[in-house]
């Protein structure tokens, strides 16, 4: 797993969320017409206080080049490059939902290269000063924390990090959690196992569960679906096309995701204006500044 994908500038364990749940008296209205079929297509609340995958990049390859910067005054030279990788938003949540996507590809990720992290070309010998894990290295004094902590304060200014740095992708999966348990949900979920069942294939639990079944089933580093897993793919769009699955499933997910931003205003404010200044700090640095 990349650095992009784990968003490794603010990891950090622990966080309480504002949650509560949800009852069918309780569930929220959904706007299915705003929406429409395709998650691609939808802007989601949560989405404008989220770290981008370009977002990640930039602060990633600006404390990359912190490190790489700390590191040569130690006497360790590092090339640098640019560090590549994909998106780490999921819209695999809602399973497949191009049919031609389906025909080509079955259930098989695209897995998009990724280059190298910079930690990973730091020599053993040099893991102390990176780490911090001593006072001093050939008479120079070694920054607190090590050139790790030096590229973290580098783009935050100092300040110190918030609760947890994956705030906003946990509410993204509680607000996914809540809609995927959502009566409306779960009564169109049922229509759509019943309607792969009819087509001869297994029952699911949720559109997630298709995904496992392939790798299971796959051969290590087949790239190829079989006829078998095209078929069931297809199938598998076709049926949601029918019950009309993905427009109430995504509805429920915009609904919970505004509940849950409400709840959190204050938290998100806290957050993006955080991100906010790293970006700020990420760029100047990215650029020379």
């Amino acid at each position: 797993m990349t650095r992009l994908l784990v968003l490794a500038v603010f990891v950090l364990a622990g966080c309480g969320l504002t949650t509560s749940g949800e009852d069918a008296a309780d569930e929220p209205e959904l706007d299915v017409a705003a929406v429409g079929a395709d998650p691609r297509n939808v802007s989601f609340p949560l989405d404008v206080s989220r770290v981008t995958g370009e977002q990640s990049l930039v602060i990633i390859h600006a404390r990359d080049l912190v490190m790489q910067r700390c590191l040569a005054r130690f006497g360790f030279d590092l090339p640098m490059r640019p560090p590549v990788g994909q998106d780490s938003a999921d819209i695999a949540s809602f399973g497949l939902i191009d049919e031609r996507r389906a025909q080509e590809r079955g259930y098989l990720r695209d897995i998009k290269e990724t280059g190298p992290e910079f930690i990973s070309q730091v020599p053993p010998e040099a893991t102390p000063v990176l780490t911090g894990n001593v006072g001093t290295y050939g008479g120079v004094p070694v920054p607190e924390g090590g050139c790790q902590g030096e590229s973290f304060r580098a783009v935050t200014g100092g300040d110190s990090m918030p609760k947890d740095g994956n705030f906003v992708e946990s509410l993204r999966h509680e607000a996914w959690s809540r809609a995927l348990d959502d009566s409306r949900v779960q009564r169109l979920l049922k229509q759509w196992r019943s309607c792969l069942k009819d087509a001869g294939f297994p029952e699911f639990k949720d559109p997630g569960e298709t995904y496992t079944y392939w790798q299971g089933k796959r051969k290590p580093k087949v790239n190829t679906p079989s006829q078998e897993e095209v078929a069931m793919a297809v199938a598998d769009v076709r049926c949601k096309q029918q019950v009309k699955l993905l427009p109430t499933w995504i509805a429920a997910n915009v609904a919970y995701q505004n509940r849950l931003a409400e709840e959190n205003a204050q938290r998100l404010a806290e957050y993006k204006a955080y991100v906010a200044k790293s970006m700020e700090l990420a760029n100047q640095i990215v650029s020379g500044g």
